[in-house]
């Protein structure tokens, strides 16, 4: 444990933010390993996060979740514009439902709606880069 600590000590930044703009993560990987693609990801957002609702305890059915996040997503965008997240997003259909706001559900609902990231999808030399930029950059 003070090895780990001592190497978070020598990080020179906060914390590295991952995201699906193609910065980090190739948005057309040639997946050679197996893993599903990114489109086969994301076809099965909506079910994952349904999941994770009635896991909840919330009891919802999938395409009355489907409309319902379909237009809070449109709303979101067009209330936040450039500030937009799946997050708020999220929120809004929360608010649509008449639910209080839990933070901690919500941000678990966007991560089963994005699904895994794989690492195949990643960039070559992507770990290595940031490995690098992290410890030495």
């Amino acid at each position: 444990m003070k090895a780990l600590k001592q190497g978070i000590n020598e990080m020179k930044f906060d914390a590295v933010f991952f995201d699906w703009g193609g910065t980090l993560f190739n948005p057309h990987p040639s997946n050679s390993c197996g893993d599903p693609t990114l489109q086969e990801i994301m076809a099965k957002s909506i079910e994952r996060a349904a999941l994770l609702l009635n896991l909840f305890g919330r009891d919802v059915e999938l395409e009355e979740t489907r409309t319902k996040f379909a237009k809070c997503e449109e709303q979101a965008r067009e209330k936040y514009g450039p500030a937009y997240t799946l997050v708020r997003a999220i929120e809004c259909f929360y608010q649509a439902q008449g639910w209080a706001n839990k933070p901690e559900e919500i941000l678990c609902i966007a991560e089963a709606y994005i699904g895994p990231r794989y690492r195949s999808y990643l960039y070559l030399n992507t770990v290595e880069t940031i490995i690098d930029k992290i410890y030495d950059g």
